[in-house]
């Protein structure tokens, strides 16, 4: 590969700043600083079933009108009467909104006079790395998004023993978070009629599983493993869940209620554009190396500023967490949240 020319950010230049990020991302030294904490977001990602592609769409920016038939009337059935004579209660529909308009970006830049007298630290590496944390910092902020959600989206436990349940927060002591839990989430489960369950923790049973996980081949900790895997991977937010709620929590949710969707608008192939104010831009794509199918839209601007020239980044996203619709129980969402009381 020939030299590249010191402030030429061409597209092919640009391409090779992607993959020196990708060999980067891979040296074990190096990759913790790269490495996103977004188990809320894969949580919610990975068992998805909403098809939500109309939203997704790069060409167009499209709503979506979800319209359902709902016959929420619990009258029950009476003597029989006439056979002439047939009423009854119509049924209704219901519908509900959905759009993508949560929008975040984050900008860095360098310039190539602070180069000058840095010895071995090269400008390329330097982006390569700025990228990296900047696609870390916008993956974190997407996790801290989704946890808001959950937790906004947080419905009625229908199961209110033993533990007390006061609005869409069912509060648990400490001393319960132990195997014979999972027997009350089994139930949980089948009383708040999730025909499947995901299950998220921030820190309350890191050291149980931690435990079980050590003790598996002796009898006991067996059937503890056996309780655990009831609800298959369990997903571990040690790091955002816990400080977003504000206490230890835990979310129970049926992977069918919950979506988490994202659009870009530009390719993975580069395209110049000539802003307004001077200067050039090129406009291209960057994966997420923490969520898979994750795509960030890059703005890179190279323009004179103060006797120097400044190499600007933006990376810029479209997403959207969203609740299925409704039914006749408003209080059936579909998640459950639980509290360390």
């Amino acid at each position: 590969m020939s030299a590249s020319t010191p402030g030429n950010f061409d597209c092919a230049r640009l391409l090779e700043i992607k993959d020196r990020a990708e060999r980067i991302f891979k040296d074990d030294v190096r990759r913790a600083e790269y490495i996103a904490e977004v188990d809320t977001v894969l949580a919610i990602r990975e068992g998805q079933t909403a098809d939500l592609s109309v939203l997704t769409d790069s060409e167009k920016d499209n709503d979506l009108k979800v319209v359902w038939v709902d016959d929420c009337n619990e009258d029950g059935p009476e003597d029989c009467s006439d056979e002439c004579q047939v009423g009854g209660i119509t049924a209704g529909t219901q519908c509900a909104n959905y759009s993508m308009d949560d929008c975040f970006e984050i900008d860095r830049y360098i310039t190539e006079k602070q180069f000058r007298g840095l010895g071995t630290i090269t400008q390329d590496e330097t982006v390569a790395k700025m990228l990296l944390r900047m696609s870390k910092i916008m993956d974190e902020e997407a996790t801290i998004r989704g946890i808001s959600f959950l937790d906004a989206s947080s419905g009625t436990n229908a199961n209110d023993e033993p533990y007390t349940v006061s609005g869409a927060v069912t509060n648990i002591p400490a001393t319960a978070f132990n195997e014979d839990l999972f027997g009350y989430l089994f139930t949980t489960q089948k009383l708040n009629k999730f025909p499947t369950a995901k299950l998220l923790t921030g820190r309350l049973l890191d050291q149980f599983m931690w435990k079980t996980s050590m003790e598996t081949s002796d009898p006991t900790g067996q059937s503890r493993a056996r309780k655990l895997n009831q609800f298959g991977k369990i997903y571990q937010d040690l790091f955002k869940l816990d400080d977003a709620i504000g206490t230890k929590a835990m979310f129970l949710f049926n992977p069918n209620s919950v979506a988490h969707a994202s659009k870009n608008y530009f390719s993975a192939t580069p395209r110049e554009v000539f802003p307004d104010g001077g200067g050039k831009q090129q406009q291209y794509t960057m994966d997420s190396r923490n969520i898979p199918g994750l795509v960030y839209d890059v703005i890179y601007q190279e323009i004179c500023v103060g006797n120097d020239i400044r190499h600007s980044w933006r990376l810029k996203t479209k997403q959207g967490f969203y609740l299925n619709p409704l039914g006749c129980n408003n209080g059936r969402t579909g998640v459950l949240q639980f509290n360390c009381a």
